[in-house]
């Protein structure tokens, strides 16, 4: 008989609990006037992507997406620029060069 009390007290225990994670969500919910609505243009992406080989060319195709990063995220990528005249394997001499035309975050 000396552990019915530490049962119910378990038991008392977990039914507070469970009530206050299941009652968590509804006391921290956001009402409208806590929401934040943000308008404004997405920054550009970059512009122009072309990619060329130099040195000693051969019959692999390779593809390059240029993603612009800002201080807030990135945008959409840009491309592909492909080459499709590259070494199966680029290593020296042999290179690919990626290109595009900078932009900034107000364009």
């Amino acid at each position: 008989m000396a552990d019915f009390p530490k049962f119910q007290l378990a038991v008392t225990l977990l039914a507070v609990l469970m009530a206050s994670t299941l009652l968590a969500p509804v006391a921290v919910a956001q009402s409208a006037a806590d929401t934040l609505a943000v308008v404004g243009h997405a920054p550009p992406p970059v512009a122009n992507a072309t990619a060329t080989v130099a040195g000693t060319g051969g019959f692999s195709t390779y593809y390059y997406w240029i993603v612009a990063r800002y201080g807030g995220g990135s945008v959409f990528p840009i491309g592909p620029a492909m080459v499709g005249n590259a070494a199966a394997t680029i290593a020296a001499p042999t290179s690919i060069s990626v290109n595009w035309t900078p932009v900034n975050e107000t364009g």
